[in-house]
């Protein structure tokens, strides 16, 4: 994920790139632990560290399991499920977030990260 964003009066606005991207994972029939380690590996000095969210969606748009840097560590995001007998293409989505919402300091603040 490339993404510079500016937020203006509490809205965000993309200038480029996306905050969020996602990814499709084939799980086969069975028992099967999936472990998924998000990590930022490029942090612009901020006021706020950025977070991280992962979610994991089944076929049928279900979250299955979510996780967040602010459960695990800063810019990272572990998350760790069992899935049985639901094969399939789940999606994957990685989002992040600047941290910085409303009042005066969300005026012209940019943020760009890389995922």
């Amino acid at each position: 994920i490339s993404n510079v964003k500016i937020t203006f009066l509490s809205r965000e606005f993309d200038i480029k790139g996306r905050d969020s991207k996602e990814f499709t994972i084939n799980v086969s029939e069975g028992i099967n632990r999936i472990q998924i380690y998000g990590n930022i590996t490029s942090i612009k000095p901020n006021f706020v560290d950025p977070i991280i969210f992962i979610f994991l969606y089944d076929p049928i748009d279900n979250l299955v399991a979510y996780s967040s840097s602010l459960a695990f560590d800063v810019g990272s995001a572990y998350l760790e499920t069992l899935i049985t007998n639901a094969s399939g293409g789940y999606t994957l989505v990685a989002k992040i977030y600047n941290g910085i919402k409303g009042g005066f300091l969300s005026c012209f603040l940019l943020h760009k990260h890389q995922i």
